[in-house]
């Protein structure tokens, strides 16, 4: 349980300045985000628990990408078979 010393000690600490009436509602406010801090940890445990078995990936298969040609005809500039992206934020164009 949170303290109205503790709430005024943290409150001091932040430079804030609370009066006594609402540093009981800043101690139930924290009370409840440490209560939902421990529930989220609990929640955590358990589904670490539950991935004990890692899951079935699929196989790493070969497969045939598209031809190199047809893709870059559809880029704005190439160079030795690769795009070439400007970062300068002005167009090239390709020479």
């Amino acid at each position: 349980m949170i303290t109205n010393e503790e709430i005024l000690r943290l409150a001091d600490l932040a430079k804030l300045s609370p009066e006594d009436v609402t540093a009981a509602s800043l101690r139930e406010d924290l009370e409840s985000l440490v209560t939902f801090a421990g529930t989220i940890v609990g929640v955590q445990a358990k589904i670490t628990e539950s991935r004990a078995e890692p899951a079935a990936l699929r196989p790493d298969l070969s497969v045939p990408s598209a031809d190199r040609e047809a893709v870059l005809q559809n880029a704005a500039v190439t160079e030795s078979g690769f795009f070439v992206v400007n970062s300068g934020g002005s167009h090239v164009h390709n020479p």
